[in-house]
């Protein structure tokens, strides 16, 4: 196609559009849209316009072909992917307009278009030249981080199957984030411009802002672990905005401040972290119940399977959201009508600790432990809820994280019940469920045969009696390597 014909065809759609987009623009008065607050990203921020045509619209696919016509008028490589970037925070913002206000297939469609934008913008950075990579990567870092802050935002005022997609794409985004990142070969000028756009975001409203972007922070932590030191940062400043709001206004405002979290199991974290530096606030009882009230809000009008979807892609294997899920458990456990069936939250719970077992588990025959083996034993350090399920589930692997302050004790032995109890009871030897690979691996131990325990480990001392619920030939059991543990079974 010559350029005059590009021209030609230029002018038309350019024409087309301006006349067929004043409709819209005078009926979108009654399109309603989700409330801005002070923690919003606002289109300025975004170097875009606000959005007047939305998906919504009869309308939209004009605007959306107008976008492929400036395209083509793209000539270079880095203006390409200055328009990619360009579209991307367009359609985000799309779809936080129409997020609560149409059904949750129109979300995900507009979602899926705002995700297939932002990889265009991926590739595009790949076809630049270094140098214009270097100068665009700036821009894409500042503007994949508020993004993400405007995903978070739309999260934290959907709830349902809304929410459910909104979470997805948040970890698709933060992916896409972290291989973006992996290209910048200058680490502490990729912190310092991280750095510069979330004080840039804070400017805007402080109290507001300072604990709002805690929780981007932590999302993009693990991306990027070179931002640690933003987040503690950025604690210490949320802090010092709280501090000096008055007394009769500091649990209100602290209330606002959870209820613009998207993922409630880690606000009361920030909260016990934030009251470290304030104590004044740790003794405030709202706080304490409000992630627990806001988590059944985003859960309660999903089915059992879904909520425990959407359980795993909060805590992602996480321990310390683990562990907040373990208190939200238990407090569920004493409300006689819970919103949400403890069971739920507890087979997430257990569906995780097994990915984290795998997970050590392929780390363990690593020669040299990866970092990633000291976060998880740092993290159970600090999460004694969870660490105590782990003993439970698998001592021996326990040990070898070499928790100081973890001391394995063999279960206490009951007290030897009658024979016709006994018949009741089955079988009572234990296992250590050590690690292996085959029978092999596994041998009895304990001064009666009563131990199935790994081959590697200290032989365990047991005292001497014997039980005829040990006998292992009449309730059929094997000490052997099962499910990849040492352990009894038939």
């Amino acid at each position: 196609m010559n350029r005059a014909k590009k021209i030609f065809i230029f002018l038309m759609v350019f024409g087309l559009f301006s006349l067929f987009s004043v409709l819209p623009i005078l009926s979108r008065a009654e399109e309603p849209v989700l409330a801005q607050t002070e923690a919003e990203i606002r289109p300025v921020e975004l170097e875009i316009k606000g959005p007047i045509v939305l998906p919504t619209s009869g309308f939209y696919p004009i605007k959306d072909f107008f976008r492929k016509v400036r395209l083509i008028f793209a000539f270079s490589p880095l203006k390409k992917a200055e328009l990619r970037l360009k579209f991307a925070n367009e359609k985000i913002l799309e779809t936080k307009e129409i997020a609560k206000t149409v059904s949750p297939e129109l979300v995900e469609k507009s979602l899926n278009s705002y995700q297939k934008e932002s990889e265009k913008v991926k590739n595009e950075i790949e076809k630049l030249k270094k140098e214009d990579q270097g100068k665009f990567l700036e821009k894409y870092t500042a503007h994949a981080l508020k993004q993400q802050m405007v995903l978070e935002n739309i999260a934290s005022q959907v709830k349902g199957d809304v929410y459910e997609k909104i979470l997805a794409n948040r970890e698709r985004h933060l992916e896409r984030f972290g291989k973006v990142m992996e290209k910048v070969e200058d680490k502490e000028k990729l912190k310092e411009e991280i750095r510069r756009t979330i004080n840039e975001v804070v400017a805007v409203a402080p109290p507001v802002r300072a604990i709002k972007v805690i929780e981007t922070i932590r999302e993009i932590e693990e991306k990027i672990p070179e931002i640690k030191e933003i987040e503690e940062e950025m604690i210490r400043e949320a802090s010092q905005s709280i501090k000096i709001l008055p007394p009769e206004i500091r649990e209100v405002k602290i209330k606002e401040q959870i209820k613009i979290f998207a993922n409630p199991l880690i606000t009361q974290e920030i909260v016990e972290r934030i009251g470290k530096e304030v104590p004044e606030i740790a003794p405030i009882p709202a706080v304490e119940v409000l992630p627990l009230i806001i988590l059944q809000e985003k859960l309660v009008p999903l089915t059992e399977e879904k909520k425990i979807e959407v359980l795993e892609k909060m805590t992602k294997e996480r321990i310390r959201h683990l562990e907040r899920l373990q208190e939200v458990k238990e407090k569920l456990e004493t409300l006689p009508a819970p919103a949400i069936a403890p069971e739920v939250l507890k087979e997430v719970i257990e569906k995780q600790l097994r990915k984290i077992e795998e997970r050590v588990e392929e780390m363990r025959v690593i020669p040299v432990p990866p970092p990633a083996l000291e976060k998880i034993k740092k993290e159970l350090k600090e999460s004694p809820k969870i660490k105590e399920e782990m003993i439970k589930r698998a001592p021996a692997m326990i040990r070898e994280l070499k928790l100081e302050e973890i001391k394995f004790v063999p279960p206490a032995l009951p007290v030897k019940p009658s024979f016709k109890e006994e018949e009741k009871i089955g079988f009572c030897g234990w296992s250590t469920e050590s690690a292996c690979k085959t029978d092999a691996d596994c041998l009895k131990s304990g001064c009666s045969g009563q131990v199935c325990q790994g081959r590697a480990e200290e032989p365990i001392v047991t005292t001497c009696e014997w039980r005829d619920c040990y006998n292992t030939e009449v309730y059929g059991v094997k000490c052997g390597c099962f499910a990849r543990k040492c352990q009894w079974s038939r």
